[in-house]
């Protein structure tokens, strides 16, 4: 691990803006491994508990990375660190990069342990491969996607809006699909589609497309356009 990363890691364990959302998350994430495991929601079927695991696994990891993308990459930005960083001559495609991958590797933890309890504890007939190919998915999805708001937030005016957008879109993304999870399962097992494939599927898809954005952005970015760009915390 280079000295940057660890810095990062440093900085968001002792951000007490990002402690206070990881509790937040850490509270919601015991209450769904509760209730996931009664029977309120395991009569409704395994492709509802499917559907329902994969929006709350990608739910929490969003709601962490966002406020971790905004204290630490959008307060880089904000307070001329990062272009103090690329004035000495480093890249920020570097930056960007290793903020991400310590980004992907905090906000991964509670999701972790929440897919664990839920498989541990629920009694699957999904094959165990299909399981973990929706994990993985879910895993890949989250990476290209803080990768792509790291690269975003470089260009953001008003980080403050960019913070409560991301923080209550994902809360609101949360709640419709859990909403409409029942009719989406519904929807597939009438047309005799496997929620798991399609889960599979759409992840791949959203992949492709996140990594397009951002080897583009990525492509793009200069050290003398970053120091070019400035923010304000409104």
């Amino acid at each position: 691990m280079s000295n940057l990363e660890k810095g990062a890691s440093y900085y968001l364990l002792r951000s007490y803006s990002v402690l206070v959302d990881v509790g937040v998350v850490a509270i919601l994430a015991v209450l769904m491994s509760i209730a996931m495991q009664m029977e309120g929601l395991t009569s409704k079927g395994e492709d509802y508990l499917v559907l329902v695991l994969y929006v709350v696994l990608l739910g929490l990891t969003f709601i962490q990375s966002g406020s971790m993308i905004v204290d630490l990459t959008a307060k880089d930005k904000l307070s001329k660190r990062i272009e103090l960083f690329a004035a000495s001559g480093m890249p920020v495609k570097e930056i960007i990069q290793k903020y991400s991958v310590q980004i992907f590797r905090l906000s991964s933890v509670i999701p972790f342990l929440v897919f664990m309890s839920c498989y541990y504890f629920n009694d699957w007939t999904m094959g165990f491969e299909r399981i973990v190919g929706v994990y993985i998915s879910i895993l890949a999805v989250s990476f290209f996607e803080i990768l792509a708001l790291n690269i975003a937030v470089l260009d953001v005016k008003r980080i403050k809006l960019f913070k409560n957008v991301l923080f209550f879109g994902n809360f609101a993304l949360i709640y419709f699909i859990s909403m409409s999870a029942e009719r989406i399962t519904e929807l597939l097992r009438g047309k005799s589609l496997a929620i798991e494939i399609v889960i599979i599927v759409f992840n791949v898809f959203l992949c492709v497309i996140l990594a397009a954005f951002d080897i583009l952005k990525l492509h793009r970015i200069s050290n003398e356009s970053v120091i070019r760009r400035e923010g304000q915390w409104v």
